[in-house]
């Protein structure tokens, strides 16, 4: 009976020390850096995202201010060519001229409004 019990606390000891062993080896898994890398990566992604996205921002505010000026700006010397061509008896409605700034007007109005599209879009995400 002595020596069954010799033999089961020898066993016992030998299965503590692998288990020991095993610990230690499993010890030397570590997802901690993984996780510091990811952070890291993380944060460099949302600084240039934030970053891009201003730098889009600007450019399409830019972008929709310079429309804007051109339409107003035509608007203006459509405004002087119809006055012109009133004082010369002349029906502007019925010139090139005419049809060339309501095209122009066109292509503008649907690109301001593009542009603001885009600038709510990007409001969303800022």
């Amino acid at each position: 009976m002595e020596t069954i019990k010799t033999v089961f606390n020898k066993l016992n000891t030998k299965d503590k020390t692998e288990l020991a062993t095993q610990k230690v080896e499993l010890a030397n898994y570590d997802f901690k850096e993984y996780m510091k890398l990811y952070d890291k990566s993380f944060s460099n992604y949302r600084s240039d995202y934030r970053k891009n996205i201003n730098a889009a921002k600007t450019v399409v505010d830019k972008h929709f201010t310079d429309v804007f000026r051109i339409r107003e700006k035509a608007e203006k010397e459509m405004d002087d060519f119809g006055a012109k061509t009133k004082e010369l008896g002349i029906d502007f409605r019925k010139t090139k001229q005419w049809q060339e700034f309501q095209q122009l007007k066109k292509i503008l109005l649907s690109r301001e409004s593009s542009l603001k599209e885009k600038q709510k879009e990007i409001s969303k995400i800022i």
